[in-house]
């Protein structure tokens, strides 16, 4: 697992995502402010793909292979919004 932060979060979310890459800036789920990036995890070794399968809106959500997550923090609340993909 490899955690990018600071100065190497730019380049991170274009190149260390398994799809498209990570959005500059997301909506706040609580109160629909935007939320800027502030940390990026790339599971490149899969050892955060051990949990168990999650379900969303009736949908199963199972994380396999490897996975990036980006943290986005709202800049008016301060929540906390996550997006990933995987391989």
């Amino acid at each position: 697992m490899i955690i990018y932060l600071g100065e190497e979060l730019p380049e991170a979310m274009k190149e260390k995502t398994y799809q498209n890459p990570f959005p500059e800036k997301t909506k706040c789920s609580k109160c629909s402010s935007d939320a800027s990036p502030f940390l990026l995890i790339d599971d490149e070794d899969g050892e955060l793909v051990a949990v168990s399968p999650k379900r969303k809106n009736g949908y199963p959500i199972f994380p396999h292979d490897s996975c990036a997550f980006c943290l986005y923090m709202c800049e008016k609340c301060g929540n906390v919004e996550t997006e990933w993909n995987q391989a």
